[in-house]
Order: structure tokens, then sequence, then C-alpha cells
């Protein structure tokens, strides 16, 4: 039996539909986790729905129904928990859509608006999948099959409890495909053909992409220039100010210590403290936008205009 005719709660008959042009389970989309029709599920879902529904049609494969949707926090790394946990909570956020094939990972902005950034995964890759977490935060918890984990934070409380409902009856009657990748893999937003990991470019409608190289040379000679390429511009004038007030400070430092003729050891070491966070900046900056390079930003704006109005 496929799983658009397979009962979730028995109590309830399967219920096809669509929204905004989507093909739905109504029975799983608008209730609550005992499968009961919930008015303010129902609102919360339709608000998602309508924010996103452009770009879930373009990605969605012919007859693929969607279960459910929900807003989560982007799964962060350690490092941006350390250094920028506090910016990548309110900066960082994505819309999850359960198929009855795979999970759609849509990166949006701080409005709700997609952000071009779409991956997919199918559920014969994952390994493990749970909600986890207390009445103070639920977790999205994520094992692929190649191993690699991701942690989605912030879910709503309702979100997490219909999750914890559905994910193991999705998993275990989902369609059970497979790609080579075994875990996320991303897709092109403009024709949804698979990119390749390290390749920032489409090579079937030409779409390009940001790259790590062109990352590199900016926040190297650019202050803050690693984010202003990432088109996060906030971010880049705060580092950027941080940068130049450190580099001033060794301006400063070198012209005292010529007039000094030489320096003292606290002079040299305190030269060398700052040199080295500056360093530390560069380096923690780079490493933030690394990662969001490898989300695939859209570079030619206007070629990705042309192709999409073909």
């Amino acid at each position: 039996m496929q799983i658009s005719a397979e009962p979730l709660h028995f109590q309830v008959n399967p219920q096809l539909g669509e929204l905004f042009g989507i093909l739905v389970r109504e029975d799983v989309l608008f209730t609550n986790q005992k499968g009961e029709e919930n008015r303010g599920a129902r609102k919360h879902v339709e608000r998602l729905m309508n924010t996103m529904q452009e770009p879930i049609r373009r990605v969605l494969q012919k007859d693929e129904r969607v279960f459910y949707i929900a807003q989560a926090q982007v799964p962060l790394s350690a490092l941006e928990q350390l250094t920028m946990s506090w910016v990548m909570h309110g900066l960082f956020q994505c819309v999850l859509v359960f198929t009855d094939r795979r999970i759609l990972h849509f990166n949006v902005k701080r409005d709700g608006s997609w952000s071009d950034s779409v991956k997919q995964v199918h559920w014969a890759d994952l390994r493990e999948i749970k909600i986890a977490g207390s009445f103070l935060g639920r977790q999205l918890k994520i094992t692929h099959a190649d191993g690699k984990k991701d942690v989605y934070s912030r879910l709503k409380f309702a979100a997490g409890k219909k999750l914890k409902a559905i994910l193991p009856w999705l998993k275990e009657h989902a369609e059970q495909r497979t790609n080579a990748v075994q875990g996320y893999e991303h897709l092109c937003p403009e024709c949804v053909t698979p990119l390749m990991k390290g390749v920032y470019f489409c090579s079937r409608c030409g779409t390009t992409f940001k790259n790590e190289a062109t990352l590199l040379k900016r926040a190297l000679i650019i202050p803050g220039g690693g984010y202003f390429y990432c088109g996060l511009r906030m971010l880049g004038i705060l580092t950027g100010l941080v940068e130049a007030v450190l580099l001033l400070d060794v301006l400063v430092s070198a012209g005292a210590s010529r007039e000094t003729k030489g320096g003292s050891l606290d002079f040299f070491v305190g030269l060398a403290f700052i040199l080295f966070l500056i360093v530390v900046e560069k380096g923690v900056g780079y490493m933030h936008c690394r990662n969001l390079i490898r989300e695939f930003i859209v570079d030619d704006r206007k070629q990705f205009a042309l192709s999409a109005s073909m």
C-alpha cells in the first residue's frame, strides 16, 4: 500500500487534497499529534505553505505529496555555537518539508521568504531521525546513512509533538529511494538538478554560485569582506570595524616604536597579541562564511533571472 493511502491514525481515514496547488495529506498536515483537527495547527501550516508555495511547487516531483511542514533553526557547527550562536539563531532559519519521498530543507531569510538555497535527503538515506528535548525546546536530530549528524533546534512545541508522532510512521512507509550521497544533496534553485559538493556551477542551466576561492581572497584582504560576500552586511560592518580598530592599533604602535627608536619586550608582545587577534578574527569569520558558501548562494542574479523567465 502506498503511503498516500496508508492510515496514520486508526480513527481517521486518509484525506488527500491540495493546498495552493500542492498535493497534501490533510489528515496529517492539519491535525495535532493525536490526529485531531486543530485550528491553530491549520492556521500555522497554511501560513508557512503560503509563504513557501512557489519554491515547494518548483522542487516537488510529479505526484509527490506533502505530509508536514515546520520551521526550525538550521544546524550549527561547534564553532558557530561557541562564537556566533546569538547571531545565528536570529539570522539562519529554515523550513523543513516532509513528503512521501524525502525531506526538503529550504533556507529562509529573516522575513520567512526563501533564500534560493534548497537541499534534499531521502527517507532511505536516514539511519535515524527523532525528536529530542524538553518543554524548554524541541530538537530534530538526524543521523544520515553516511554517519553525519544534523540537529535542528528551536522547533515550535506543537511541531515537535506532531513530528514525534509521525516521523517513525513516515520513515517506515515512505518510498525507499536512495542516492549515492547517502545524506543531504543540494539542488539547483532554478532547474532542481542535484549539485556536486564543491562545484559552484550548475551544468544544466548555467546558474553560478558564490565560491570558496573568492571568499578566501575577500576575507583576507577586505575587513569584514567574507560577510559582505555572503550578503551579511551588518555582520560585515561590525567585523570590519573590529578589524579596522585592530589594524589601526598596529599602525599606531609601529609609529610609536619608530619614534622611540626600537621597542621594549612588552611592546613586541603586545603587537604579537594584536596580530594574533586579527588572525583569529579573520579565521573565525572565514569558517563561518565557508559554511554559508557550501549552502550554495546564487551569485549571478542576472543569469538566474534570465533562466527563470525562459
